[in-house]
C-alpha cells in the first residue's frame, strides 16, 4: 500500500507523519538526550498536546517506544555524511541499528538487499559529496534522496513514513523516487509494508503512482481513498468542477484553500469538528483503504491502525507527550554494546577526517609551521637571565597557541549537530559514544600529533634539553593541555548550541587563563581574594609543569650593566620569581587528567540538567 498525503503548506502533513512515525508525537531515542543534541519539535503547536494510539499489525505494539522500531520515518531533509559512499552510509547505519548478534553476512545482505530495492546499484561506492558547495560533487538529488530512504529500510521495518521525499527534485527525478516507494511498498527485499508519504505538489504521473490519497487541510481530512474516486465523492459535498486543463491534486488543492470550499467539504463530511480525528486502515495485502470515518469507530486492525487527536491542552491519555520530548530508553530493543556503537563511530568519523583532510592538514600544517616560527623567534637563548625569559616565553606562547587552536572542534560539533540529533532521537546511539569518538580523535590527531610536529621542529631549536625524558614529559603535558580546551569547549558548545556563542565563551574563558597562568602577573600582585583563580586553570599546572621539566637542575648567571655578575643561580629560584615550584612535576602532570576527566563529566552534567529544563 502506497498512501499519499497532500495539503496546502500549513495543512498538518509533517506533524501527522511525524506523530504515525513515533506513536505519541516524542521522538523515539533515548530518554538521556542532551540540550545540544535534542532533535527539534514535530510541529504541534505551542500550548497543545497530541494523544490517542498507533498499532502496527493485528494486536502489535503501540506507543513510541515499540512503534518507533517498527515505523521508518525519512525526514524531507537528507541528512547524509557528504564523505562516504552509499553503500557505506547504508553500512553504518545498519552496524548502528541492526539487532546485537546479527552476522556481517547479514548486515551486508542487508544493506546490498537495500541497494537493489531503491535502484542504488550504480552509485553504491561512489562518495554522496554536498550539493551547494563548490567541488562538492556527488551523487544526484535523486540519488541522495534514496540514500536517505535506504538508510531506514537496512532496519527491515514494518512500515515506513515520508516527508515530501520529491520535494526539491524535477520531475524526472521525483518519478523515480516515487517509483522506489512504490517498489518498497509491494515488496522487494523485504515482505510487502504499507509506504505513507507527504507531497507538496504532486502531478498527474506521480499521482499514478500511489495507491491511495489522503487530504488534508487546516488539520482536518478532507479526503482519504483511491485518488481516482476523490472528484466523484467530494463533488457532491461541494467540490467545484475543476476548470478545464487543470489537473486533479492541483484543483484539489486549489480548492481546500478556499476556507468557504473547505467549510462546505468538512461539514457535508462530518469532518467539521473542533479537533482533527481520523481513523484510517491500510491493509498492504488487498492494497486498498479499508475504512474512513470522520467520527470515531470501532472495526478490525488489519495492517495499520491509526487513530489520533490533536486536542488543545489539558488532554489526558496514557499516549500523552510533549513535542521534542525523548521516549523512554527502556522501550529500546536489545542493541549492541556500548563499545561497538563507538567503534562503528570512530570508523565513520576517521573516513570522513580521511577523506575531507582540511581541518587535519591545517593542524599539521600550523604544528611544523608553527614550531619553526616560535624555534626561529626564541633560538638557541643563552644561560642568562635573558635565555630564561625567553625560554618561559616560548613554553608559554606555546601553550597559548595550542589552547586556541583548540576551538576548532566548535564547528566540527556544530556543522554535524542536526544529524546527530536526529540520529540520537531515532536511537541509532547514544550521545556518550558520540562525544567519546570525537574527542578520542580530536585528541590523537587534532591535538597529539600536531603537538609532536610541534615539538619535533621547536625543541631542538630554542636549546631546551635533549634529555628523552624531559622531551616526553614537555610532549605528555602540551597534548594533555591542548586535549583539556578541547573538551572544555566540547561541554561549552553543548550548552550554548551556537558556534558564535561557544567561540565567544571559549576566548574570555581562555583569556582569563592568561591572565592568571603565572607568567603575566606575579601571583604575590594579584588580591588575596583572586589568587586561587590559577589553581582553576589547568594552563597554570601545564605551564608549571613545562617550565620545571626544563629548568630542574640547571643554573643561570644574572647579568646587570654596572654591577658584577652572579653566575650559578638555580633555575628553581627564577621559577620561584613567578611563584611556581619545580618540585611537583607529578601533581602537575596529574592535574591535566584531572581537568580533563573533570570537564568530560561537566560536558555531561551541564547538557543533561539543561535538556530536562528545556524538555
Amino acid at each position: 500500500m502506497l498512501l499519499g498525503v497532500i495539503g496546502p503548506s500549513g495543512s498538518g502533513k509533517t506533524t501527522l507523519l511525524r506523530l504515525l512515525a513515533s506513536g505519541t508525537g516524542s521522538h523515539p531515542g533515548s530518554s538521556k538526550c542532551l540540550a545540544f543534541f535534542r532533535p527539534p519539535p514535530l510541529g504541534v503547536a505551542p500550548g497543545q498536546e497530541a494523544s490517542g494510539t498507533v498499532r502496527l499489525g493485528r494486536g502489535g505494539g503501540s506507543g513510541g517506544g515499540s512503534l518507533s522500531r517498527s515505523v521508518a520515518f525519512v525526514p524531507q531533509e537528507d541528512l547524509l555524511m557528504p564523505s562516504l559512499t552509499v553503500a557505506e552510509t547504508l553500512h553504518a547505519s545498519a552496524l548502528l541499528r541492526l539487532p546485537s548478534g546479527t552476522t556481517a553476512r547479514e548486515v551486508a545482505d542487508a544493506v546490498w538487499g537495500v541497494v537493489t530495492e531503491l535502484g542504488l546499484a550504480h552509485v553504491a561506492l561512489s562518495i554522496i559529496g554536498q550539493p551547494g558547495v563548490r567541488g562538492g560533487g556527488g551523487i544526484s538529488g535523486g540519488e541522495r534522496r534514496r540514500t536517505s530512504i535506504g538508510v531506514e529500510l537496512v532496519t527491515r521495518p514494518s512500515a515506513v513514513v515520508m516527508d515530501e521525499p520529491t520535494s526539491g527534485l524535477d520531475s524526472y527525478s521525483a518519478l523515480g523516487v516515487l517509483s522506489a516507494c512504490r517498489r518498497v511498498a509491494l515488496g522487494g527485499s523485504a515482505p510487502p509494508r504499507p509506504v505513507v508519504l507527504s507531497l507538496h505538489q504532486p502531478g498527474a504521473e506521480l499521482m499514478g503512482q500511489l495507491d491511495a490519497m489522503m487530504l488534508l487541510a487546516s488539520g482536518h481530512v478532507v479526503y482519504c481513498g483511491p485518488p481516482s474516486a476523490a472528484l466523484s465523492t467530494l463533488t457532491p459535498r461541494g467540490l467545484p468542477p475543476p476548470p478545464p486543463g487543470r489537473s486533479l491534486p492541483e484543483h484539489l488543492l486549489s480548492a481546500v484553500s478556499d476556507p468557504a470550499t473547505l467549510a462546505a467539504l468538512l461539514l457535508a463530511g462530518g469532518g467539521g469538528t473542533s479537533d482533527s480525528s481520523f481513523l484510517l486502515l491500510l491493509n498492504s495485502g488487498s492494497g486498498k483503504v479499508e475504512s474512513f470515518d470522520g467520527r470515531e469507530a470501532a472495526v478490525d486492525v488489519s495492517q495499520v491502525q491509526l487513530h489520533t487527536t490533536t486536542a488543545a491542552a489539558g488532554t489526558t491519555s496514557a499516549a500523552a507527550a510533549r513535542p521534542g520530548g525523548c521516549a523512554d530508553s527502556a522501550t529500546q530493543h536489545a542493541r549492541w554494546p556500548w563499545h561497538h556503537a563507538l567503534a562503528v563511530l570512530m570508523w565513520r568519523s576517521g573516513l570522513d577526517m580521511w577523506r575531507r583532510p582540511q581541518l587535519l592538514l591545517l593542524h599539521l600544517l600550523l604544528g611544523i609551521c608553527g614550531g619553526v616560527f616560535v624555534g626561529g623567534v626564541f633560538y638557541k637563548p643563552d644561560d642568562t637571565l635573558d635565555g630564561m625569559q625567553a625560554r618561559a616565553g616560548a613554553i608559554y606562547f606555546t601553550l597559548c597557541l595550542f589552547g586556541f587552536t583548540s576551538l576548532s572542534v566548535v564547528d566540527v560539533l556544530v556543522s554535524e549537530r542536526v544529524q546527530v540529533a536526529r540520529e540520537v532521537a531515532r536511537g541509532h546511539y547514544p550521545t556518550s559514544a558520540y562525544l567519546t569518538a570525537k574527542l578520542a580523535l580530536d585528541g590523537l590527531l587534532l591535538r597529539a600529533l600536531p603537538a609532536a610536529l610541534y615539538t619535533a621542529a621547536m625543541y631542538p631549536m630554542t636549546g631546551m634539553s635533549s634529555d628523552g625524558a624531559r622531551v616526553a614529559c614537555f610532549l605528555l603535558a602540551l597534548g594533555s593541555f591542548a586535549a583539556c580546551v578541547g573538551v572544555l569547549a566540547v561541554m561549552v558548545t553543548c550548552v550554548v548550541v551556537t558556534a558564535g556563542a561557544a567561540t565567544l565563551l571559549m576566548n574570555l574563558i581562555l583569556l582569563v587563563w592568561v591572565l592568571v597562568g603565572g607568567y603575566l602577573v606575579n601571583p604575590t600582585a594579584i588580591p588575596a581574594a583572586l589568587r586561587w583563580l590559577r589553581y582553576a586553570t589547568p594552563l597554570f599546572f601545564a605551564f608549571e609543569g613545562m617550565l620545571g621539566n626544563e629548568l630542574r637542575g640547571s643554573f643561570f648567571t644574572l647579568k646587570v650593566a654596572g654591577y658584577p655578575a652572579i653566575s650559578s643561580i638555580p633555575g628553581e629560584t627564577y621559577m620561584g620569581a613567578f611563584g611556581l615550584q619545580s618540585s611537583r612535576p607529578a601533581l602537575d602532570f596529574s592535574m591535566l587528567v584531572v581537568f580533563y576527566a573533570g570537564f568530560a563529566v561537566l560536558a555531561v552534567v551541564a547538557a543533561l540538567v539543561g535538556g530536562r529544563r528545556a524538555g
